[in-house]
């Protein structure tokens, strides 16, 4: 029983970090990962842990001008022992499972039921926010969920060096994460709003947050050595920057409310979103609003902005508002069952809820999504693998220093190089005057950044065999060649190289 009670929770944990884990490895094995974002992230952990030029030949430019990722300056430490894209699988893994514990330590104070915090991190670590984001490779949105998560936790217990240190570093791991920090403190400040400290100690982590957000914005133009420009501003309809969008909000509220309602009401992919991130937690978020505060940037992100990949299911956007929700859920539980005063009535109430809710998570988060998540863990994965055998020999004909351009799908597996690039990536910015020692091409993927049937890679192949030449740079000779009954795979390198 005592093993139940204070280790159940870590079982669940590994279980999820061995699903995750498998789903990734077994993505990247099959060829599936592709060079935005896992490529990107790579090849600029390998750079960091090399202390080699932080100029990122994949994106085409300072990655710290894109996104403010220093915390993978630690993670490259890693690297010296393992320099390949399977570690920021594994790490990602560890970190999102790792976010889900302090989620049950604060279930487990506020309800006392450890069957109820099992549930609620069993929700958490199965919902489409979190699957979405495994599934999409890496990116630094995705573990800052780990961070943030210590952060909170340690601040609701008055830990406060503790927290600031987690909070510090979710700030190194993505540019918005102070935002993030800042809507917490405003959450707390309303939810102690009785407790003059608290509301006092709130106030100043807002402050700090704020200072935060500007002193990286003033930051990353130095660290990248370029000109910064922050290019995510996706709300067009309510003004030209951020700036006019608070004077307008401001001075226009009904008008400005009326224009982010129709656009969320009008558009079927932002309800279709709002009904699964929210109905999967039975919309009981919405009875705990001050909680709730703490999910504003994610909300404007997914139903408020313009920019239409943000409004699917898909990707990474929703780890950290499924931690916030998961979290709401629980404040609700703990204030509604509050209300029943017989305490023998309220864990009978609390317990049936609990299994009930546990049945349709179940049925959502897996039955329902077989088809899509959970089968990429299916046997069939790991027989799929040796179709990729002649991918594989060729890479390993390449010399770990040259220069490769590749397409999409195999870019990450080359990334622990100085230089790699996508091959007309409309997108990038790569030199004109760059040279690629190797050129790795194969018929099952596209000649571009677009989907396959958009971009034959035949006649390029065809004008390196014929010709030998790649858009004008260097003359290449046909080295490695493995031909299957549907598809080829070919190496090309440089006869200049010695």
């Amino acid at each position: 029983m005592n093993f139940i009670k204070n280790y159940l929770v870590w079982v669940v944990i590994l279980i999820f970090f061995v699903l995750f884990s498998l789903h990734s490895l077994l993505n990247h094995w099959n060829f599936s990962t592709h060079a935005w974002d896992l490529g990107i992230y790579d090849q600029q952990t390998w750079l960091y842990s090399h202390f080699q030029s932080i100029f990122n030949t994949v994106r085409g430019l300072n990655l710290l001008s894109d996104h403010f990722g220093l915390i993978l300056y630690p993670i490259g430490l890693i690297y010296l022992i393992y320099p390949h894209a399977e570690t920021l699988l594994i790490i990602q893994a560890l970190l999102v499972v790792l976010s889900a514990y302090p989620l049950y330590l604060i279930s487990k104070k506020k309800l006392n039921n450890n069957l109820i915090s099992w549930v609620i991190i069993i929700a958490y670590l199965s919902s489409i926010g979190i699957r979405s984001a495994i599934d999409f490779d890496f990116h630094l949105a995705t573990i800052a969920v780990f961070f943030y998560a210590y952060f909170v936790y340690f601040w609701l217990e008055k830990k406060y060096w503790w927290s600031i240190a987690f909070a510090f570093l979710a700030v190194l791991t993505k540019e918005d994460m102070p935002i993030y920090i800042g809507f917490t403190a405003l959450g707390l400040m309303i939810n102690s709003c009785q407790k003059k400290d608290e509301v006092k100690n709130n106030f100043k982590l807002l402050i700090l947050s704020l200072m935060s957000f500007l002193a990286i914005y003033k930051i990353m133009p130095v660290l990248s050595f370029s000109s910064f420009k922050q290019n995510y501003f996706d709300y067009h309809y309510l003004g030209n920057s951020y700036i006019d969008v608070i004077y307008n909000t401001i001075k226009f509220p009904i008008s400005t409310m009326q224009k982010i309602w129709d656009s969320f009401i009008n558009n079927l992919v932002k309800v279709n979103t709002f009904k699964t991130y929210f109905g999967s937690f039975w919309y009981l978020p919405f009875f705990s609003p001050d909680i709730l505060i703490f999910s504003v940037p994610f909300l404007l992100t997914k139903f408020v902005s313009d920019r239409d990949v943000l409004w699917t299911l898909s990707a990474q956007y929703g780890v950290i508002g499924m931690f916030i929700l998961s979290l709401a859920t629980i404040y609700t539980i703990a204030r509604l069952s509050a209300l029943i005063t017989n305490k023998k009535y309220r864990n009978i109430i609390v317990i049936v809820w609990s299994i009930f809710f546990l049945i349709y998570t179940s049925y959502i988060n897996f039955y329902k999504a077989k088809t899509t998540f959970w089968d990429g863990i299916s046997p069939s994965r790991w027989k799929t693998i040796n179709d990729y055998s002649g991918i594989n020999q060729a890479i390993n004909l390449i010399p770990k220093k040259a220069s490769v351009v590749t397409q999409n799908n195999i870019v990450p597996h080359l990334t622990n190089r100085k230089s790699i690039y996508l091959l007309q990536c409309p997108f990038c910015n790569a030199p004109s005057n760059r040279i690629y020692n190797y050129v790795l091409l194969d018929t099952r993927y596209g000649s571009s950044f677009a989907p396959k049937e958009l971009a034959n890679i035949k006649p390029l192949i065809d004008e390196l065999i014929t010709k030998g030449t790649l858009e004008g740079w260097g003359y290449y000779e046909l080295v490695y060649k493995d031909e299957q009954e549907s598809y080829s795979t070919y190496l090309f390198k440089n006869n200049q190289i010695e």
